[in-house]
């Protein structure tokens, strides 16, 4: 199975980098910066910069998140791609996920995915229940492009992203087997010529 998803998401293969934002405990921020060489990699993509976040967990860094909005914008990205537990799934309502994308400058390419935080169902007494669509409808409000089940391409650019929402409420003992996972279904047939990339929470399971 991962041969199959590496083919979906190196088909195409110069040079772009890809930035990650490591939340440790949520308190502890760091970033790396991996550079992407791919031989076949159209020219229109040379030098694009993909920033990769997640697991935020609804920490914040600095007033209103003005620190972590800041870090992201220094960082010069072409696309923002937000991979899952921005929300923290028992004490978040969201409001540090939504400090953080107000932040930003409004037309930059924000992509989402769900993680198992926003998608785990709360049972506890005590806690407020996530309202996903109110949540996920104050995100478009920023330009957050919501990827569960969806691609995006930006324009004029041989680039699709395709999300996959992340609907396990809890982490397996064992990876799926390979039968389970339909890949056809989830992902589309990659598009010659093009860079396809998906986005998933935990893509350890594939």
């Amino acid at each position: 199975m991962a041969n199959k998803l590496g083919k979906i998401l190196f088909k195409t293969a110069g040079l772009l980098s890809l930035v990650g934002y490591h939340v440790y405990q949520t308190k502890v921020l760091r970033n790396r910066i991996t550079p992407l060489f791919y031989p076949d990699l159209p020219e229109e993509l040379e030098g694009y910069r993909i920033v990769h976040i997640s697991d935020l967990h609804g920490a914040l860094f600095g007033k209103d998140n003005e620190k972590l909005a800041r870090q992201i914008m220094a960082l010069d990205p072409d696309v923002l791609c937000m991979t899952g537990d921005m929300v923290h799934s028992f004490s978040d309502d969201g409001e540090a996920f939504l400090k953080l994308v107000s932040g930003l400058d409004k037309g930059l390419i924000k992509l989402f995915v769900s993680g198992n935080h926003e998608n785990l169902q709360r049972t506890l007494s005590g806690y407020q229940s996530l309202n996903r669509s109110v949540l996920y409808k104050k995100l478009e409000n920023y330009n957050v492009r919501l990827l569960d089940g969806a691609s995006y391409q930006p324009e004029g650019l041989p680039l699709i992203f395709k999300g996959i929402a992340d609907d396990h409420d809890h982490y397996q003992g064992i990876h799926f087997k390979e039968e389970l996972f339909d890949l056809e279904a989830l992902l589309p047939e990659p598009r010659k010529d093009f860079l396809n990339v998906a986005l998933i929470h935990r893509p350890n399971y594939f």
